[in-house]
């Protein structure tokens, strides 16, 4: 799958669409297909190293914080999501973000989204 990364904290220049493993997820986790991902102004000030200090990250890191999308898979023990669940989730601050295709998560991070909401628009429904 392709992800949009952070090769090294500097200008817009240092973020590039690389090939990442798709990743499965883990017991207590849930895989989306990401329908939209957000890019927050905490983004820019990590990608320009101003927060390395504070908040290092791995490089080559991804960013992407809050998403839309659709539950892929659920890893062992999940049951309050389901396969094709619409889900709006929120990822921590860790280099491992939302902005490949398909990141995994944890259910506690995902709410689900009302009937009829298309995705584009899931993060403004409550």
């Amino acid at each position: 799958m392709k992800a949009t990364r952070l090769i090294a904290y500097g200008d817009s220049s240092q973020i590039k669409l690389e090939d990442v493993p798709q990743p499965s997820p883990g017991p207590a986790e849930v895989l989306v297909k990401i329908a939209a991902s957000g890019l927050n102004p905490v983004e820019t000030y990590l990608r320009q190293g101003y927060l390395a200090e504070m908040m290092p990250l791995e490089l080559p890191a991804t960013l992407g914080i809050d998403l839309a999308g659709v539950v892929a898979e659920v890893g062992q023990g999940v049951t309050q999501f389901a396969k094709g669940d619409r889900v709006i989730g929120r990822l921590a601050i860790n280099g491992k973000g939302s902005h490949p295709s398909t990141p995994s998560l944890l259910p506690r991070n995902l709410r689900a989204c009302r009937k009829g909401c298309r995705s584009r628009l899931a993060q403004l429904c409550p």
